[in-house]
């Protein structure tokens, strides 16, 4: 979007904090779960799980997709797998273009447009 690799901040804060953070709230949703109630009025079991299913709908596509990428992302072992999928190809597209104006500069060739 910006054509620029992410800072350190950025990185930091979703390779590590969101996920952290993701993963506690998780286990607080789990630990603390009690039945949905509306005042006296106890929800069914089958309505309980009908919103299980939807919050877990849009979470679960995820994973699936993580897996698949490692699956398909070239590399011998799971952990060069694992390493070269979440490269950014920004920083492909980054050197491409640096060797680019590299090469102009090093041509020495001045055009100039009218």
């Amino acid at each position: 979007m910006t054509q620029r690799l992410p800072g350190w901040f950025f990185k930091v804060t979703w390779w590590v904090v969101a996920p952290v953070l993701l993963f506690i709230m998780l286990l607080f949703v789990l630990i603390g779960y009690q039945d949905v109630t509306y005042g006296s009025y106890i929800y069914p079991e089958w309505a309980i799980l009908m919103g299980w299913a939807i919050a877990v709908a849009s979470i679960i596509p995820l994973p699936i997709v993580a897996v698949f990428v490692v699956y398909k992302t070239p590399g011998d072992t799971l952990a060069q797998k694992f390493k070269n999928s979440i490269q950014s190809p920004l920083k492909e597209k980054s050197m491409e273009k640096r060797k680019l104006d590299i090469a102009i500069y090093e041509s020495k060739e001045i055009v100039v447009k009218f």
